[in-house]
């Protein structure tokens, strides 16, 4: 998942399902999905040059609110704050800056390491 409010609330439809749909909960909700991508409190941990950092528009900073007033997104409300406090936003392909292979070796496969041991 990208880190901006629009990452996790995509998540959030897939694993709690959206508003519109709440009707059908039982068969589009997927609660037992995991987070894979970078919280917004990883940012400094991975090095991303604040140049390629970008700055949060008007429409992602509603979308940080609409999110934080969603009590199924609490475990993610930490990230969000911070995303609204410091106005400040990235992209998966970020990573492309430092090395197009980055994401894959140093995020994706620790992650998958940790959550899916049993794979490897």
């Amino acid at each position: 998942m990208d880190c901006n409010p629009y990452g996790l609330k995509i998540y959030g439809i897939y694993r709690y399902r959206s508003k519109a749909m709440s009707y059908y909960r039982d068969n589009l909700a997927t609660p037992g999905i995991e987070f894979l991508g970078i919280r917004y409190s990883e940012i400094a941990k991975y090095h991303i040059p604040e140049e390629n950092v970008e700055k949060m528009t008007k429409a992602d900073k509603a979308t940080v609110e609409e999110l934080l007033a969603l009590e199924c997104m609490k475990e993610y409300h930490g990230d969000l704050r911070s995303m609204r406090d410091y106005t400040r936003k990235m992209q998966i392909d970020t990573f492309n800056v430092i090395d197009s292979q980055y994401f894959a070796k140093v995020v994706v496969l620790p992650m998958l390491d940790e959550k899916l041991p049993q794979l490897r």
